[in-house]
């Protein structure tokens, strides 16, 4: 078996067809992932999803003899990446560090939490009465107290605006809030 891999091009979003394609062909096949959350708007309910990291391109690894032709013929591939004239190998090092970053799920933040589990994470970083300062939007940088935690988990916030108190809801706390006192 060889200790470099190399870079296939795919056509547009069609990594996995090319994936399976080539693994019918008996060449091994891996295509760093990427997770990410997604909330569906109708019923709130928080699922994981992937995308490939490097879209267009998969790494291939020959477990025989190397046939090029074999692997232009698969549905999805585009081609080779050739660097100076010849096809692009990759370290199995750097594929290995790929997987094992890909694995600590280094490439986005895949771990679905639970609308009980992001209300407890809320209620302890946010606590009512405890003062925030802004970190995005029209208030950015702004000092505020915490009023309230809706169930929907956005909160419900005084923010101290030219002297005065006003009454703010911040639909995404994480990225509108810090939890350190200011």
């Amino acid at each position: 078996m060889s200790d470099y891999w190399f870079v296939l091009r795919t056509n547009p979003q069609c990594e996995r067809k090319a994936a399976g394609e080539l693994r019918r062909r008996g060449i091994r096949v891996y295509i760093p992932k990427q997770a990410r959350e997604v909330r569906n708007r109708r019923s709130g309910q928080v699922t994981v999803k992937t995308r490939p990291l490097l879209v267009g391109y998969v790494f291939i690894r020959f477990t025989g003899p190397q046939e090029w032709f074999h692997v232009r013929q698969c549905q999805g591939v585009k081609g080779v990446l050739y660097l100076d004239g010849e096809p692009g190998r990759i370290s199995a090092a750097a594929v290995a560090e790929f997987m094992r970053r890909q694995r600590r799920r280094e490439f986005g933040r895949p771990d679905a939490e639970s609308d009980e589990k992001r209300m407890r994470r809320l209620q302890t970083m946010f606590a009512p009465g405890r003062r925030v300062r802004v970190a995005d939007g029209p208030f950015s940088s702004f000092l505020a107290t915490i009023e309230q935690i809706k169930k929907d988990g956005s909160i419900k916030a005084l923010v101290e605006i030219f002297g005065r108190p006003a009454v703010v809801t911040f639909e995404d706390p994480d990225r509108c809030l810090t939890s350190q006192s200011a």
